[in-house]
């Protein structure tokens, strides 16, 4: 018995192994500079003191340059839909008891042009590398050491999963707020000129103070912002729900690509899932008819 428990062992070892070895980020990802995959305490320590300290970890050269060609190749000629908007940041209008802050208008009522073009995630093949490393689990168990976190799960909504942002000549993507804790972002191109990062750290208080004094300084340009221009291969861990930000407009023929992947702390049956009405808001009508055909 106690043999053909030991074997067994060793089988369920030798079955697990090709998992690991397939891994996607194995081959994507930087090793020598960010060793994911033999993570210690010198690794992360500083990593998390970063988060906690400033609500972003910027990760240059996360990705090998191979790895952001074939991406980009991958992804620049998927269809997307153009968000051609003038929007508030808050996206609602000030509530009656909202806080005066003097002549100025309330920011809540301020309104902010907008365009880009956003990929849904159905729109982003299985085979691509963007999607690869999005379901690897070294890099998810990556991300969610550097949160502090015990695990982290793939965000169960096939539009919102994973996106790809496109800012073209003259675009831009207005200040606003995340609705999570955290985002996880990859740099894939930048534009000839512009397409900067913008924001306001820890704008918003740690119990949801909103603190709109200082974002009618943020709105006049009067407050100290954090500008940045991430270079291709760049992986972003960022809290926009306390950090007002914004991409600055994009200038020339070369579009901004940027990615976006969503996590979430629940397991899929716990997770909040948008309705309809948002995704098609967000991706275009022919999302409903998708849904429709399901």
């Amino acid at each position: 018995a106690f043999l053909g428990n030991a074997m067994r062992r060793v089988a369920a070892l030798i079955a697990a192994a090709p998992a690991v070895a397939s891994d996607a980020a194995l081959r994507l990802v930087d090793l020598e500079t960010y060793p994911i995959d033999h993570l210690t305490s010198e690794i992360l320590a500083p990593l998390q003191r970063e988060w906690l300290e400033g609500g972003r970890v910027s990760l240059k050269g996360f990705l090998t340059p191979a790895t952001v060609t074939q991406m980009v190749d991958e992804v620049k000629d998927l269809p997307s839909f153009r968000r051609l908007q003038v929007v508030r940041s808050y996206g609602i209008a000030s509530p009656q008891d909202s806080p005066k802050t003097g002549e100025a208008e309330h920011p809540t009522e301020v309104l902010w042009a907008q365009d880009f073009f956003a990929v849904a995630g159905d729109q982003i093949a299985n085979s691509t590398l963007l999607r690869q490393l999005y379901q690897s689990n070294l890099f998810a168990n990556f991300v969610a050491q550097v949160l502090a976190l015990p695990r982290l799960y793939r965000y169960d909504d096939r539009y919102q999963d994973l996106n790809v942002m496109f800012t073209r000549d003259g675009g831009q993507r207005a200040y606003h707020y995340d609705a999570s804790d955290f985002i996880v972002t990859v740099m894939l191109q930048q534009p000839e000129v512009g397409g900067e990062f913008e924001f306001a750290p820890m704008l918003r208080g740690p119990n949801g103070e909103e603190n709109y004094d200082k974002v009618t300084q943020l709105f006049q340009g009067q407050l100290p912002t954090i500008v940045s221009r991430a270079e291709p291969g760049t992986v972003t861990i960022f809290n926009g729900r306390r950090s007002m930000h914004r991409a600055r407009a994009s200038y020339g023929a070369r579009t901004r690509i940027l990615a976006i992947f969503s996590y979430d702390t629940q397991a899929s049956v716990n997770q909040t899932r948008p309705d309809l009405d948002k995704n098609v808001r967000l991706y275009g009508e022919r999302v409903k008819y998708c849904t429709a055909e399901e």
